[in-house]
């Protein structure tokens, strides 16, 4: 058998599908069993597996280690697990993982303490079940395979290490049982596979060139001119422009759209820089800011605040002007600058890094700030 596991480095857009249930009827899943059976086998880096990883987009999972105090042994469960179905899910828990997928990036991911499973059995018998512990987080992390998600999706925290980093990290900061009862309730929720692969498909992960990426914040109310400084910046630099107003449009046919807006902007933030380009965020940062510096100083990439000035008169007057459409898919108004002004405090100057007046050239003051950071 020639099978090879599928990675992000050139299989993303294929681990991303949502694997098909097993039809019993047929012989195909006979098939994917035994050379799931056999890959699992013979690899000693295998704890557990969804069959998608393998190239056979099914809903099966193997399981081979599922016991944390017995990781570094050589033993094999040899469990086999079609179309589970999570029931219900209790407690929390919290483990740097990693996935063979995924390369070395691990992620510090919460998961259920507890898990209510149904499930069908190599003979098509049905099971319901109840896993604990470790078992759960292992299961948790297949079944998300299985529903197109990554590890690094709702990871906490990212950090790419090698097999002996992970185990120095692992020793310093080892499984953590949360709570074993309770609802389960991590602090960053998984995406909706299916918008997430049109999101991706919308704006595309590229491969960028920077050998330090850096994010960009525009620290501006409406009518400011952020997209004109942020069109200038990608002009002279090639960063990648994140607007917000672009994902909402994106998002018209989905309801919660602020959450689900952050969430898929932030995922595309931390995906860009991962793959060397630098970003600017083209949205009003002063909505927030100190949770914003906070989430923004955690990815542990440089940041750079530049805040952007002009006159009320412009500022009504651009907004009186503006029209909605492609290249704008604005509707702020200046009731909306207003509501801001009396409302939403700025980012103090003590954090601002550069200042450009939007009334007066752009283009240079643009060039001067960049000169600024690469020094």
């Amino acid at each position: 058998m020639n099978l090879e596991r599928k990675t992000i480095d050139k299989d993303e857009e294929y681990l991303r599908q949502i694997s098909k249930p097993v039809d019993f009827k047929t012989e195909e899943y006979k098939t994917a069993i035994k050379e799931l059976d056999y890959f699992c086998k013979n690899d000693d880096t295998v704890m557990a597996m969804a069959s998608v990883q393998l190239g056979i987009p099914l809903r099966l999972i193997y399981l081979k280690k599922t016991d944390l105090n017995r990781l570094e042994e050589e033993y094999n469960e040899e469990r086999i697990l079609i179309n589970p179905k999570i029931i219900k899910e209790e407690g929390l828990t919290r483990y740097w993982e990693a996935c063979a997928s995924c390369l070395d990036y691990t992620g510090l991911i919460e998961r259920p303490y507890k898990i209510d499973l149904e499930y069908f059995d190599i003979n098509g018998e049905k099971h319901r079940e109840v896993f604990e512990g470790f078992e759960s987080t292992v299961l948790s992390h297949e079944i998300d395979h299985l529903n197109g998600i990554l590890h690094m999706d709702i990871a906490l925290k990212i950090k790419k290490l090698t097999k002996e980093e992970r185990i120095e990290l692992r020793k310093k900061e080892p499984y953590q049982i949360i709570r074993k009862d309770g609802e389960y309730t991590p602090k960053k929720r998984k995406q909706n596979p299916k918008v997430l692969k049109e999101f991706l498909k919308e704006f595309p992960i590229i491969k960028g060139k920077k050998e330090k990426p850096y994010i960009i914040l525009l620290d501006a109310y409406c009518g400011m001119g952020k997209t004109t400084v942020a069109k200038e910046i990608k002009k002279q630099e090639g960063s990648v422009i994140l607007n917000n107003d672009e994902v909402r449009k994106f998002l018209n046919d989905y309801q919660d759209h602020t959450n689900l807006k952050d969430n898929l902007q932030r995922y595309r933030l931390e995906k860009l820089l991962e793959n060397k380009n630098s970003c600017i965020c083209d949205s009003c940062l002063c909505h927030n800011y100190e949770e914003k510096i906070k989430y923004y100083k955690s990815l542990g990439y440089p940041y750079y605040i530049v805040r952007l000035d002009c006159r009320e008169e412009i500022v009504k007057e651009r907004l009186e002007k503006r029209v909605v459409n492609n290249d704008n898919v604005s509707s702020a108004t200046y009731n909306h600058y207003l509501w801001m002004k009396e409302n939403i405090k700025r980012v103090p100057l003590e954090l601002i890094d550069f200042t450009i007046n939007t009334e007066e050239n752009i283009e240079l003051q643009v060039k001067e700030f960049l000169n600024k950071i690469h020094l």
